[in-house]
């Protein structure tokens, strides 16, 4: 996608993680606010409040039948968000050391996605971010949390930083890398 000038386009999905609106929906729709006005990215907000996300059950029927997932819920819509999109923000409010659980049904399902088509998530670039209640609020576990996505990352960034990033990596046909 490019705009008048044929300038490349990034499509910016933030998704938030927490069951409440609170700072974590706050600071990733800072983020997508802050990158649409600073570099013209095209955004989208997608809230795990309230969606009816169901656990894997590790029944392998993406697996086999390379169809996506054997649950029609929330997800459906969250994997065609993730194919269009180039770049993430994932952001997730700290719970006993570690992510949302509302966060790890969601990355745990993402194993449909890629399993469905393998190069879904190829050349996209993502960050994760973990909002904690206090200084040493748990953050450091949360960078350390596996994900199949595979960008969360173990250094901290200004969303200035990572939205540059986004922009050096996501510019189709521009010559950087």
């Amino acid at each position: 996608m490019v705009d008048s000038m044929g300038t490349a386009l990034v499509r910016l999905l933030g998704i938030s993680g927490s069951p409440r609106e609170a700072s974590t929906a706050f600071v990733i729709q800072e983020g997508l606010k802050y990158a649409a006005k600073m570099f013209n990215a095209q955004t989208e907000y997608f809230s795990l409040q309230n969606k009816d996300i169901k656990f894997c059950i590790h029944c392998d029927y993406c697996v086999r039948e390379k169809k996506g997932c054997v649950h029609e819920d929330a997800m459906v819509e969250a994997y065609d968000k993730m194919e269009k999109a180039d770049t993430f923000i994932i952001g997730t409010p700290v719970y006993n050391g570690s992510i949302s659980g509302q966060l790890k049904m969601f990355l745990d399902r993402c194993r449909a996605l890629v399993a469905k088509n393998p190069r879904a998530l190829e050349n996209k670039v993502g960050a994760g971010v973990a909002v904690g209640g206090d200084r040493l609020g748990g953050q450091g576990g949360c960078r350390r949390t596996g994900s199949p996505l595979g960008f969360i990352s173990a250094r901290a960034f200004t969303t200035e930083q990572i939205l540059k990033f986004f922009l050096r990596h996501n510019r189709k046909g521009s010559g950087d890398s």
